[in-house]
């Protein structure tokens, strides 16, 4: 019936996200890897590496940064290293893909990543200098990743100017709407009443015998 096949849709769909987030992983791992091995990095500081995060810096922030710009950089990058962010963020990324029907999980990965990059800013006493070096990366690559990240770049930049901005929790009520129909969709599906098969109903003819 409909319901079977609708659990079948279901199953292959998560079958899918989880071949799609082991690409997604496999493919940031090698991203990672090249990264370090580039002979010219992009502009930026990095920090890669799961289980022995590292930080990596361009040449061109070297030269080009302030001593205080430089500290200000290094002191954010330091925290993602000492709380394993780069494994948080790989996790959190292979899931979204897992489970890309879920119109929630990406806002809440977006959120996380947004609420974890804040955190560090928040390790670095001058704030000048780090908003400053932020700006310095938004120019020397205006279409790279400054630009995949434009939604924590934006709240970071607004929290070093107001120190009184706090970061909005609230998610969109869109993908709350249509992740809450899948749930609800899916639990209605399980339990909905299996339909049971009568034998045939000769069998069932009651045998009257005659005293």
């Amino acid at each position: 019936g409909w319901s079977e096949w609708t659990i079948f849709g279901l199953a292959g769909l998560f079958a899918l996200g989880w071949i799609a987030g082991l690409g997604y992983a496999a493919v940031t791992l090698w991203r990672t890897r090249r990264l370090i091995s580039a002979a010219r990095l992009p502009c930026g500081a990095f920090t890669v590496g799961l289980l022995r995060p590292r930080i990596v810096v361009c040449p061109h922030c070297v030269l080009t940064l302030t001593a205080e710009e430089r500290a200000a950089m290094l002191a954010h990058e330091q925290h993602h290293a000492r709380h394993y962010d780069p494994l948080k963020f790989l996790v959190l990324g292979t899931l979204r893909v897992v489970f890309f029907f879920v119109p929630l999980m990406r806002e809440l990965v977006r959120l996380y990543r947004t609420a974890a990059e804040i955190e560090a800013d928040e390790q670095v006493s001058d704030r000048a200098s780090l908003g400053k070096a932020l700006l310095h990366f938004t120019a020397a690559q205006p279409g790279g990743a400054a630009a995949s990240f434009a939604a924590a770049l934006t709240a970071r930049i607004e929290r070093l100017v107001n120190p009184q901005w706090r970061l909005s929790m609230r998610l969109g009520r869109l993908p709350i709407m249509l992740s809450g129909l899948l749930l609800f969709g899916i639990l209605g599906i399980l339990n909905a009443p299996q339909k049971t098969i009568l034998p045939n109903s000769a069998c069932l003819t009651p045998v009257v015998h005659s005293c």
